[in-house]
């Protein structure tokens, strides 16, 4: 496997930063109330829960957008396990400046 790290580079620095989880497409109370706590590693007491202010689609739809983040995080980590195995090789031709 050859991997053209300036290219590889140029390209990492050309992508569109973006929020992991697209957070607009969810329930806003979840997300303030519930999930970003959470992530904050905040305690979130069922008590304080207002479950009135969601339904379970929009449960579902958080599950199915933190799955599909796993999704691409796990083809990350292969990416940097393969990427970590390579060795170093040699150009075969000298380049100039």
């Amino acid at each position: 496997m050859k991997i053209n790290l300036q290219a590889f580079c140029r390209s990492l620095n050309a992508a569109e930063e973006r929020e992991t989880v697209p957070f607009t497409q969810c329930n806003s109370y979840l997300i303030e109330h519930i999930i970003r706590p959470y992530l904050s590693s905040k305690k979130i007491l069922v008590r304080d829960i207002d479950f009135e202010r969601f339904d379970l689609d929009d449960v579902h739809d958080l599950y199915h957008i933190f799955e599909e983040r796993d999704r691409v995080e796990w083809k990350l980590r292969q990416l940097a396990e393969r990427a970590w195995k390579l060795q170093p090789q040699a150009r075969s031709v000298r380049s100039f400046c």
